[in-house]
């Protein structure tokens, strides 16, 4: 045995992961960091034959059952940060039964700051470097209430019977622009522990490059803000009239505005637009 392992109570071997700080959840069982790696080599196969939404799916669903978390997801914020609302291009969710677009669509709505997880992620990621990483585990904040009380849990995870989260992000090269990474069990499950927390977030800097996004998603991010909200509502199944009339835009700049989601995402057609964003 290396002098960078050790074997628990449980008699299974821990390693130290490569996180950016040496605290208690640098340590992470070797069985999880094997299973990670082997995930990683699946989604980069995946990858490499055209398929980011197989891919995410992929790494999505196989980090849950190596973290043991009844549900998660990766998701792309192109608009990160203290004092920024959120602008999430890209979910992919499992375990969930609102599906990846109405998560997209309670970001848009309130904001991933209404996420007390995320908040205390958005304090330590300022500091961080390009390709830096950092996590927190809900269990481990002081004001319980706050978390309890956020419409994020009343809105999403109690009616989902979820109750513990453990969170962790990557900084992309892109300002603002970070690959996020939550994980939740249900209510009376083990909490998330440091260990947890450490392999979470060896998963969010090893696998952010395969956070991959739908072709035509980058492109889509680049947007003005708000032609990027008129994209949403479209995503979500409305008409260009409803639209204009939910944005309070007169029909002839909504349908400049479809001109120019089209001409950026490279489509022609609303059946193709959806097809190319949402996979």
């Amino acid at each position: 045995m290396t002098a960078t392992e050790r074997v628990d109570s449980a008699g299974r071997r821990l390693v130290n992961a490569r996180v950016p700080s040496r605290e208690p959840r640098d340590l992470v069982r070797l069985d999880q960091v094997r299973a990670l790696l082997r995930l990683g080599m699946e989604a980069r196969e995946i990858r490499s034959s055209c398929d980011p939404t197989r891919c995410r799916a992929h790494l999505v669903e196989g980090f849950a059952r190596i973290l043991g978390a009844d549900a998660g997801g990766v998701l792309v914020d192109t608009d990160f940060g203290l004092g920024r609302g959120g602008e999430v291009i890209d979910a992919h969710l499992t375990g969930f039964s609102i599906g990846s677009r109405s998560a997209q669509m309670f970001a848009a709505r309130h904001g991933l700051t209404q996420n007390p997880g995320v908040q205390a992620l958005a304090r330590r990621a300022a500091q961080l470097p390009i390709g830096g990483t950092c996590s927190v585990l809900r269990a481990g904040r002081s004001d319980a209430r706050s978390w309890c009380e956020s419409p994020y849990v009343a809105e999403l995870l109690r009616p989902e019977g979820l109750e513990d989260g453990v969170f962790a992000l990557c900084v992309t090269p892109r300002p603002g622009v970070i690959h996020g990474v939550g994980y939740y069990r249900a209510a009376g499950s083990r909490r998330f522990d440091a260990r947890d927390r450490g392999i979470v977030e060896l998963f969010a800097s090893e696998c952010s490059a395969l956070f991959c996004l739908p072709d035509g998603a980058d492109a889509a991010s680049r947007l003005p803000r708000r032609h990027r909200a008129f994209l949403e509502h479209l995503l979500s199944g409305a008409s260009e009239k409803e639209v204009a009339a939910t944005l309070g835009l007169s029909r002839h700049t909504a349908h400049q505005y479809v001109k120019e989601i089209y001409r950026a995402v490279n489509v022609r057609s609303r059946a193709e637009l959806m097809a190319r964003l949402l996979g």
